[in-house]
C-alpha cells in the first residue's frame, strides 16, 4: 500500500475495504511506519474486525493517516452476527450490539436499508451509500454536510444515518 501511495504520483489515494478484507487492510494501514497523512479517504464497509481491537488500536492510527475514516455498519448483517459467534467478539461493522463510535471515525448506520438475504453487501447495493462515498471522494465534507442526520444518542461522539432511515431510530427496541 505504501508503494502505491509513493509510486503512483496520485494527489489523493482512497481506500475502500469490506468485511474480512477490512481487517487485513485496516491492520496493514495501522502498522505503517509513517507520521504523515497518506490517504484521503479510508472507508470500511461492514468490517469484520474485533470491535475492541478496532477502537483501541486501529482507529487512532487510521485517523492519523487519513483525512477521514468512515465506518458503514448495520444491525441486520447476518454474516457479521455469525462471525461474532465464531470469533466470540463483537464485530466493528455489526451495530446490533450498539453503534461503534470514536473520535476520528464517522460512523454511519445503514440498518434500515433493504438488503439481500445476509445483509452483508448493502454498501454496494444502496444508492444512498454510493452517493455518500461519491461525496467523500469529491469534496470530503463533514457528515452533517453530506445529507446525513445525527442518530439520537446519549454520547459526545455522534453517529449518523440517512434521512429516510431516521424513522427507524424513533421506535423503541
Amino acid at each position: 500500500m505504501l508503494d502505491v501511495v509513493e509510486r503512483s504520483g496520485a494527489e489523493r489515494v482512497h481506500v475502500i475495504a469490506h468485511s474480512m478484507g477490512a481487517d487485513a487492510v485496516a491492520g496493514a494501514i495501522a502498522s505503517m511506519d509513517s507520521k504523515q497523512e497518506l490517504f484521503d479517504q479510508i472507508i470500511l464497509a461492514a468490517p469484520d474486525i474485533d470491535a475492541d481491537v478496532f477502537l483501541k488500536q486501529v482507529v487512532p492510527r487510521l485517523s492519523e493517516l487519513s483525512k477521514r475514516t468512515t465506518l458503514y455498519c448495520s444491525r441486520n448483517d447476518w454474516a457479521l452476527q455469525a462471525s461474532y459467534h465464531f470469533n466470540d467478539s463483537w464485530r466493528a461493522g455489526d451495530s446490533s450490539r450498539g453503534l461503534l463510535v470514536a473520535q476520528g471515525l464517522d460512523t454511519i448506520d445503514a440498518s434500515s436499508i433493504d438488503t439481500e438475504l445476509l445483509g452483508h453487501s448493502y454498501y454496494g447495493n444502496c444508492i444512498d451509500i454510493l452517493k455518500d462515498v461519491g461525496e467523500l471522494f469529491l469534496r470530503n465534507p463533514e457528515p452533517a454536510d453530506r445529507n446525513l442526520v445525527n442518530v439520537p444518542r446519549q454520547t459526545e461522539v455522534p453517529a449518523w444515518t440517512f434521512p429516510r432511515l431516521l424513522k427507524e431510530f424513533d421506535t423503541p427496541r
